[in-house]
């Protein structure tokens, strides 16, 4: 009895000390412990970061203002820490590591990354189209620098983090004004962006029209209305060059040049087309401007009528070829009228008078020099005179542009057996013209040739 009772009490011993050893953790981590870190990029800590822990339990927490996390009482075990949300400029080696929590112990997990520094701003200095160097370049925002700019007016700010930012230029040159000295930028990851600051020289040279007058048929000029030019006129301007150095003045109808004025930099004597440099008191200079011009070929008028501006513009070296500009608002009315040339089956030749001489038929051909917008001509009549006297012979032209007229020497001809008389002149002269609205063409006769000795008696 006394052996089984001992085998008994060992029995139930043993299974005591396994049913203890059973309600342990096999892994001897029960309890709970915490985890910690930080978020950093290039150093700095990241406050408003969610740090996200995945196990045993869940949980996420959002870094303070230290950039700094804190789960804690998290039951012993292992774990994933994840960090979200990342800026999208910023690259990290990992944003999910592992854990293990044991009791009563603090497990720290670090997240480091660091930006993405992959974008530029690139600038250029400049004065009249040249490079400014020393130029004082400053960049402000997500992130800053300051530099000067090299000898051919360049500056450059490289790797970037993507962001706004603003560039500023000072310490400019004396006498120069520049329209903007800053500008924004806005970087997205990986951009290059070129920015240029363009000056100017401050000028002393100026250009002012003086006065505008009308060249009469016989050389000389009387005051003309602005509003109603025609014909020749004159312009008068006064340069005064300041400091500067003039190279030349150009009047302008609008878009284009109908005179220009050269100034000698540097005279010699084969310069014919220059002037002497204007000197630093202020200088008249004429110009001969024709507002009735026109292809001889078409009759396309080259000013149509109409306002227009009437400018007078100086160029210089220091200020280029728009250095300064002066505009007054004028208007152009020139009368419609015909071009036209003549041609005869005989000559010319000379007579016994010393005079030039045609014989045979002669042609007229003449074109529409219309100035006003729309118009056009519809029929043309021709007339043949003596300067004088009366009529000779008038004619309608051909239906065809260019017009044409001829004045034949045939039997029954306007030009049959006909002479000049010695010591008269004949004269070509357009003498109607009807528009295709059917009105009168105003402004005629309009005289096509001046003088013409026809001789074809016997």
């Amino acid at each position: 009895m006394r052996i089984r009772i001992s085998k008994i009490f060992s029995v139930c011993a043993a299974l005591t000390i396994v049913l203890t050893g059973c309600g342990d953790d096999a892994t001897g981590t029960s309890g709970t412990g915490s985890v910690e870190g930080s978020v950093l990029i290039d150093g700095i800590p990241m406050p408003g970061m969610t740090v996200q822990l995945a196990g045993l339990t869940q949980q996420s927490i959002v870094t303070d203002e230290e950039g700094r996390y804190v789960f804690g009482e998290v039951p012993a075990g292992a774990y994933v820490l994840t960090v979200l949300d990342t800026p999208a400029d910023a690259s990290f080696p990992s944003t999910a590591k592992a854990a293990v929590v044991a009791d009563g112990r603090t497990e720290r997990v670090d997240f480091v990354g660091s930006y993405i520094r992959t974008s530029s701003i690139a600038g250029l200095v400049t004065v009249r189209g040249q490079g400014t160097a020393g130029v004082r370049a400053v960049l402000s925002g997500v992130e800053s620098d300051t530099m000067r700019t090299n000898a051919e007016g360049q500056f450059a700010f490289n790797g970037l983090r993507a962001g706004s930012y603003r560039v500023e230029i000072s310490d400019l040159p004396e006498g120069v004004t520049f329209t903007s000295v800053a500008t924004d930028v806005e970087l997205g990851t990986g951009d290059s962006h070129l920015t240029t600051f363009q000056g100017e020289r401050d000028l002393t040279a100026s250009v002012l029209i003086q006065s505008i007058r009308a060249i009469r048929e016989d050389g000389t000029t009387a005051p003309a209305d602005p509003k109603n030019l025609f014909g020749m006129i004159e312009v008068t301007v006064v340069v005064d060059r300041g400091e500067d150095t003039a190279e030349r003045v150009e009047i302008l109808l609008g878009e284009e040049i109908v005179a220009t004025q050269s100034f000698n930099l540097e005279p010699t004597p084969s310069d014919a087309e220059a002037v002497e440099p204007a000197s630093a008191s202020p200088a008249e200079i004429s110009f001969t401007v024709n507002t009735a011009s026109f292809d001889l070929g078409t009759g396309s008028p080259d000013f149509m009528n109409g306002e227009r501006l009437l400018s007078a513009r100086l160029a210089t070296l220091e200020g280029g070829s728009s250095a300064w500009v002066s505009s007054v608002p004028v208007g152009l009315w020139n009368s419609d009228t015909f071009h036209g040339s003549m041609t005869a089956t005989q000559g010319p030749f000379t007579g016994e008078d010393g005079e030039d001489w045609v014989g045979g038929s002669v042609t007229v051909s003449l074109v529409p020099v219309i100035y006003h917008e729309g118009r056009e001509v519809e029929g043309v009549s021709v007339e043949l005179r003596r300067v004088g006297g009366g009529s000779l012979a008038e004619k309608d032209a051909s239906e065809d542009t260019p017009f044409s007229v001829v004045f034949s020497d045939a039997p029954g001809g306007a030009l049959y057996g006909y002479k000049t008389p010695v010591g008269s002149v004949d004269q070509l002269r357009v003498r109607r013209a009807t528009l295709t609205d059917g009105s009168t063409m105003s402004g005629l006769p309009v005289v096509l040739v001046e003088e013409v000795r026809i001789d074809n008696d016997g």
